[in-house]
């Protein structure tokens, strides 16, 4: 990875702040902690923040159905439509799939529909939504899948509310008071600030080599979802106002019982890891649990997260896409709460009767994510392939595995229908359904 840069705090007071390798490789700027970075999908517990802001202002409920806001909204099941609340765009269970909308510059949902434009605007986006013959999930509550989508309909419903724009929401209730002042959603912006890393990615010819790719992501609609830049000096002023209970100095972002409901957990999408309000949650140590997001995004990777029971914070940012932010997160609040480095898990030792032919599969989602899965040669066990790497499945309990990819570990978690069938796996958070057989 070219740069990362490095933050944690306790009790609101910074301890540790470095940064590593280059903010610009090419020109030999190396980073600092002052170095701005993309956040991506960190974005997300702002997002949250600024819906409950809202709440405690008395213009919404997050129980309020979607319709009650953008009345335009519509998915492909007429029931659905009725019953998805905000709380379920908050925590990932609406039942909307994952979908091919940000992808490429003409995109399609359906073979037998015409390619149509990224959308550019909200309105594009609840066109879309109302219009593609897509198979919802389940019905809302009933399972977790990440969705931008869901988190662009929730800037569009605080758009709706407040009247500002959701940057300048943003800026005015949460970047502002907070004293974030190289922290911007605006593309614009960011490119006045110094220190602005540049964005890398890995070669498609060569994944090995790391080339520059100049060039922000462009958001449309989808800014709520994943547009924040920022540094990891301001990144820890954010984090250490929910380990005050909302509060940072004399500015007052949430009051202290919305804190803790954006991290209460909701749903349960891997074994230990659940989601909450823009914030995943898990276990960290015996009594202490860890509260945080990730984010990947084009020459972008982040984690940013706290202990609430410790009141400590830590950012990681780098600028390269898949670098492992929560490994260098942990190890760092680890230190910082003089714990042991995490120890990897010993192998489990599957049951014999396991039925290893039953995962096998191609498994896939519309937004272009592919898992494929065989059994090993010997006909134990699993082999997994994504993002053209193939590795050994390790098995972690029922029809629960992990994989390595790099430097990273990725689990995966099959999920059986109603007659102990698996027509879908969980996999980076969404769900992909099972499109053909492997061997």
């Amino acid at each position: 990875m070219p740069a990362v840069s490095v933050a944690f705090a306790r009790d609101g007071e910074l301890v540790y702040a470095r940064g590593f390798g280059w903010q610009d490789r090419e020109k030999g700027i190396p980073a600092d902690a002052a170095t701005v970075y993309g956040v991506a999908s960190v974005t997300k517990s702002f997002t949250a923040a600024a819906i409950l802001q809202l709440e405690e202002a008395g213009k919404l409920s997050v129980d309020d159905p979607v319709r009650r806001h953008l009345p335009e909204f519509r998915v492909s099941d007429p029931e659905a439509t009725e019953r998805i609340t905000l709380h379920h765009l908050l925590s990932h269970t609406s039942g909307l799939p994952p979908l091919p909308v940000r992808r490429g510059g003409q995109l399609r949902a359906h073979p037998e529909r015409p390619a149509r434009p990224i959308p550019q605007a909200v309105d594009d986006l609840l066109a879309y939504l109302a219009e593609e013959p897509y198979e919802m999930l389940a019905a809302p509550g009933e399972t977790f899948s990440y969705s931008n989508d869901a988190y662009a309909l929730l800037g569009a419903v605080i758009e709706r509310v407040s009247g500002e724009p959701f940057p300048v929401y943003v800026e005015r209730h949460i970047l502002q008071p907070l004293g974030m002042r190289r922290s911007t959603i605006e593309t614009d912006v960011v490119e006045r600030f110094p220190s602005v890393a540049q964005l890398y990615v890995r070669s498609e010819e060569q994944p090995g080599r790391v080339v520059a790719d100049p060039g922000w992501p462009e958001w449309g609609p989808y800014k709520a979802s994943g547009a924040l830049r920022s540094n990891v000096l301001d990144m820890i002023r954010y984090l250490s106002c929910y380990v005050a209970g909302g509060r940072l100095g004399d500015a007052v972002v949430l009051q202290p019982a919305a804190v803790a409901r954006m991290r209460r957990p909701v749903i349960e999408y891997l074994p230990g890891l659940q989601y909450a309000y823009g914030l995943q949650v898990r276990t960290l140590a015996p009594g202490l649990t860890a509260v945080g997001h990730g984010g990947n995004q084009k020459g972008i990777a982040a984690y940013a997260g706290y202990v609430p029971e410790k009141g400590v914070c830590g950012v990681v940012l780098a600028n390269l896409i898949q670098v492992p932010c929560f490994n260098i997160w942990e190890a760092g609040i680890r230190t910082v709460l003089g714990l042991e480095p995490a120890a990897e898990q010993p192998p489990a030792n599957p049951p014999a009767d396991v039925n290893w032919q039953e995962y096998a599969g191609v498994f896939c989602s519309d937004e272009g994510m592919e898992l494929r899965i065989r059994v090993a040669e010997d006909g134990r066990g699993l082999v997994a392939e994504s993002e053209g790497v193939a590795s050994p499945a390790r098995w972690l309990g029922p029809d629960y595995f992990e994989m390595r990819i790099r430097a990273r570990r990725e689990e995966f978690l099959f999920l059986r229908d109603a007659e102990g069938r698996i027509p879908a796996v969980r996999y980076h958070l969404r769900v992909l359904r099972k499109v053909g057989g492997s061997r």
